[in-house]
Parts: C-alpha cells; structure tokens; sequence
C-alpha cells in the first residue's frame, strides 16, 4: 500500500513536471542518434568500443556476484533489499552493454 501511494505521487510529480514543459514550449526530445553513426568504426575504435562493452560486463558480474553478500531484508533499503538494488543494477550494466552492442555494431 505505501509503495502505491509513493508510486502514484511520484507520477503526479512526473505529470505536473512534463505539464509544465508543454506550458512553457519546452517538450523534452531525445537527440537523433542517426547523426551519430555518419562513418563506420576504424578496426582500432572498434576494438576499443568491444574493450568498453567487457568492462561494462565484468562490473555486472562483479555487482551481481557481491548481491549475495547483501541483507535481502527490505528493513535494510529504502524501498528494495540491497541485494535486490545491486541485482537490478547488474541486470541494467549487462543490459546497457548488450543493447549498445545490438545498436552500434551492425
């Protein structure tokens, strides 16, 4: 009950904020990430783009396998058990690592 009470004030918080940018003409927009890719990625930047995607990967793992030295009582957290915040976060590293891969090396 208090998570849904928090969840909802944190949405009318979110709501009036973006209603306050459409008053303003202010609308939040997210750049055009096609202009990024206007060349293909020498061998060397490539290998260093796979070099930063493994290191994203090993501090995922390296978060992941400390989760479990972690309290999993809710008490110990604001709102989720450390363990399960050092989870999520492994699981949103791996994720990012996977996702930039998929994008950028087509």
């Amino acid at each position: 009950m208090a998570q849904q009470i928090l969840h909802d004030t944190a949405l009318d918080d979110f709501q009036r904020v973006m209603a306050q940018f459409v008053q303003a003409d202010r609308r939040p927009c997210l750049p055009d990430t096609r202009a990024l890719m206007t060349r293909k990625l020498t061998p060397d930047e490539l290998l260093g783009f796979i070099y930063a995607l493994d290191c994203m990967r090993t501090w995922a793992a390296q978060i992941d396998a400390g989760a479990v030295r972690l309290s999993a009582n809710p008490a110990d957290g604001e709102h989720l058990s450390p363990q399960a915040i050092a989870h999520d976060r492994a699981h949103f590293a791996g994720c990012l690592a996977e996702a930039m891969q998929l994008g950028f090396l087509r």
